[in-house]
């Protein structure tokens, strides 16, 4: 079960509904299933279309944003909402993996589906799930996030 102060979801609804997106391309900024999407809005998608998370607003933001080396407006909505977990913990589905690009502290973010898959909208792909020990990404690696029910004061 994953749960939030907002709600909760069986995983395998929530790895449904994450799948559900798969091919939906890449666009920045868009938000929207079989249109286009980006690696953070794909993840703000489904925790609000599994009604974990109430919509957010992450206003406009360049293209270009992971170049720059100062930490982004994105990933501070997304931390707002999430809390950081310890590396040598158990992931649990849901979890959501930030990754270094660019110059940036963080890039890209995605869903871990349990075992080794992860779940992301690329660039110029779109929305794939990808083996998380994949050269491309355990290398790239940085953090771990959780849905946290404040509420309850614990971690799921």
């Amino acid at each position: 079960m994953i749960t939030s102060k907002y709600g909760k979801i069986k995983e395998r609804k929530f790895i449904k509904e994450a799948k559900r997106w798969l091919g939906t391309p890449f666009l920045h900024r868009g938000r929207t299933y079989g249109l286009g999407v980006d690696c953070i809005n794909y993840v703000l998608a489904i925790f609000e279309n599994c009604h974990l998370l109430p919509y957010v607003h992450l206003g406009w933001y360049s293209f270009s944003w992971y170049l720059h080396k100062d930490k982004h407006v994105v990933f501070d909505k997304l931390i707002e909402q999430l809390s950081p977990i310890e590396i040598d913990k158990d992931f649990k589905i849901g979890d959501v993996f930030v990754y270094n690009f660019g110059r940036a502290n963080a890039g890209h973010v995605a869903l871990f589906l349990g075992g080794k898959n992860i779940i992301h909208s690329v660039y110029n792909t779109g929305v794939i799930m990808s083996n998380m020990k994949d050269k491309t990404w355990s290398d790239r690696f940085m953090w771990a996030l959780r849905l946290e029910d404040k509420s309850l004061g614990d971690k799921y």
